[in-house]
């Protein structure tokens, strides 16, 4: 375990699990959901890597094991995670596996810095060891309000908009055991709130269009959706990848009623993904 050292001091530990190869082997760095710690993943990693694909996982930044917690002094959003999380996370994984195509991978809201990661290089470029392979995204999508229904739609037209108004009144989000989200930067929630109502990325200071980068990823998609998965159904995740116009998108379901979090600790989704890989 390597520590992911972000600009304004952030420390955040790497989880990396190596597979045991003696070619190169493809290199899958994973991004959780929003509250879920990296450590959760260690299994799917685990069993990723007895299958030949090395996987590396960090914490969001500020929470699971990353330190220091969101604050009043926390300005960082989807833009600070996407232009220096990522990249740094990528760097220090490189230093365990150099060689290997590498893949950017992401679970929910994970999912939505990995996509934005991946729009930025299309449309930025990367050097060698930084540059794409794919990107996969696991119980992910675009959680526009109107797209869910019933106790869903409510919450999802509710829920948002309140973290929002106490989050900006706070100076950032608690958390509650209500929502189990943790504590998180209110620029963050600022950001995922925006998504919610628009079904548009547009993080606060970018510098870039982001929605227009989408059409410019040329990389080969993994979409996973799960049973169950009142988060992120089917449609959520189409919304998402609607917005990759150019690149060859492979959507796959895995019917278990595994729900958003509980396909991580399940075989079927490190066989899926490790199977797709091989197959490239």
């Amino acid at each position: 375990m390597d520590d992911v050292v972000l600009a304004d001091g952030t420390r955040t530990p790497l989880r990396i699990f190596v597979a045991d190869s003696v070619a190169p082997t493809p290199l899958i760095v994973l991004f959780p959901g929003l509250g879920t710690p990296a450590s959760y993943f260690d299994l799917f990693a685990t069993r990723c890597a007895a299958a030949g694909v090395s996987v590396a996982c960090a914490d969001l930044r500020g929470q699971g094991a990353s330190r220091p917690r969101p604050s009043r002094a926390s300005a960082f959003g989807q833009q600070e995670m996407v232009v220096d999380d990522v990249p740094s996370a990528i760097a220090v994984a490189r230093r365990q596996v150099p060689e290997g195509p590498l893949f950017v991978a992401g679970h929910s809201m994970g999912g939505h810095i990995a996509s934005l990661y991946a729009a930025r290089q299309a449309h930025l470029g990367a050097d060698d060891s930084h540059r794409l392979s794919g990107l996969i995204l696991i119980a992910s999508g675009v959680p526009f309000h109107r797209l869910y229904r019933g106790g869903s739609g409510l919450r999802a037209s509710l829920g948002p908009l309140a973290m929002y108004r106490i989050s900006h009144a706070v100076g950032f989000w608690p958390g509650t055991v209500v929502e189990g989200y943790g504590r998180q930067s209110r620029v963050l929630i600022r950001d995922w709130t925006y998504l919610n109502r628009h079904g548009r990325f547009s993080p606060r200071g970018a510098d870039i269009d982001y929605e227009a980068a989408f059409g410019e990823i040329d990389i080969p998609v993994l979409a996973v959706t799960i049973g169950a998965d009142a988060d992120a159904p089917p449609q959520v995740m189409g919304a998402m990848t609607a917005k990759f116009t150019r690149g060859a998108v492979d959507h796959r379901h895995i019917a278990a009623p595994l729900g958003h979090n509980r396909w991580a600790r399940d075989p079927a989704a490190p066989r899926l993904v490790c199977e797709w890989l091989h197959e490239l």
